[in-house]
């Protein structure tokens, strides 16, 4: 999957915003507890106490799987 397909396909599940929340992201992996994907969101600023940027999520995501 490239970058623009992942950050797509976050987009959309994330109700199509530039943004996602932690447990959007833990649904679009399909685990039920959020605390395993906080990997992907580690060092990334959050916006309204929950809300994460998908461009630099999509990034850490990709970083994480190669």
């Amino acid at each position: 999957m490239t970058k623009a397909e992942l950050r797509e396909d976050l987009r959309r599940h994330g109700g199509g915003s530039g943004f996602i929340t932690r447990k959007q992201l833990a649904d679009y992996f399909g685990v039920a507890e959020p605390r395993v994907i906080d990997r992907y969101l580690e060092g990334l600023e959050r916006v309204s106490d929950k809300y994460y940027f998908i461009g630099d999520v999509s990034d850490n995501i990709l970083k994480f799987r190669s």
